[in-house]
């Protein structure tokens, strides 16, 4: 490849605006949302200790990297735990090490019908009752997940419609259990305007 005729001016000013029109499109590029307070302000009230992240993909593994990341240096005011399988044997040896009587299930789906989530949420649902002060949902909006949730007066967090699950660690999925643990979440937009300007 021609490396000059890579980097020319026009191919350059034709990928920018190429950027800037997927910029608008895609909503990851406004991650995250100035405005934390809602998810500050729920974060305090939550009273558990154990807080236990329900999701698979998008919706686990970006926030499980930022808490082992932010781990390694901190200790923090509540524990995170993560149940992304559903693999028989690995969920009860995940569910041995929550104290389910001082549990928060967050349950995080963008469409709210995945599969694997659903599935754990039953099986969790067998040791900790459905109620508001035991659960909330992180999902799109109109999602089955989120009816159900309303169903039970169950607090929820809405994804914004343009970010991909993959992309969303820095939306409610992310932003909300990293809070209730007690991170400074503002620090990550700080930290990210600081990067992307």
């Amino acid at each position: 490849m021609n490396n000059k005729l890579f980097f020319n001016t026009k191919i350059n000013e034709d990928f920018g605006s190429v950027l800037s029109k997927e910029s608008e499109e895609i909503g990851f590029y406004h991650l995250p949302d100035a405005d934390t307070s809602e998810y500050k302000t729920y974060a305090k009230t939550i009273k558990q200790k154990d807080i236990v992240v329900v999701g698979i993909g998008g919706s686990a593994l970006g926030t499980l990297a930022i808490y082992h990341f932010l781990g390694l240096g901190k200790s923090f005011e509540k524990n995170l735990h993560f149940i992304d399988t559903t693999d028989p044997l690995v969920l009860k040896h995940k569910v041995e090490d929550i104290d389910l009587d001082d549990a928060l299930i967050l349950v995080i789906s963008k469409s709210g019908a995945t599969v694997e989530t659903i599935a754990a949420l039953k099986y969790l649902q067998s040791f900790v009752p459905i109620c508001k002060e035991n659960y909330a949902v992180i999902t799109d909006p109109s999602s089955d997940l989120e009816k159900f949730a309303d169903a039970y007066g169950i607090k929820v967090f809405n994804m914004p419609a343009n970010v991909g699950g993959r992309f969303s660690v820095l939306s409610a999925v992310g932003l909300v259990p990293l809070a209730i643990i007690g991170v400074d979440i503002d620090a990550f937009y700080t930290c990210t305007r600081g990067a992307w300007g």
